[in-house]
């Protein structure tokens, strides 16, 4: 089954939010921003500022849920995530 163009957005997003968190771990915020931006061709700083700290942005409650499961499954916590499709099809 191939995957929704939400899925597909959300995924990505949790990509650019995950590449941020590694940079963020050796380099100032800015910095981590910077490098982020330019991993991912035709991003700016700007949008990857707005997808780590603005919850409205397009698919960035999605792509956090998608970080934060991941995050939680290396700890050994549980976590409930409910997928996007199921959101689309109700």
């Amino acid at each position: 089954m191939s995957e929704t163009l939400t899925e597909f957005y959300a995924k990505l997003n949790a990509g650019i939010i995950k590449k941020y968190l590694e940079f963020k771990d050796y380099n100032t915020h800015q910095d981590a921003i910077e490098l982020t931006a330019n991993e991912f061709e035709k991003l700016s700083p700007g949008k990857v500022d707005a997808l780590i700290y603005n919850k409205k942005y397009p698919y960035a409650k999605e792509a956090w849920a998608i970080v934060n499961a991941e995050k939680n499954k290396k700890k050994g916590k549980a976590t409930k995530v409910v997928a996007l499709q199921n959101k689309n099809t109700s």
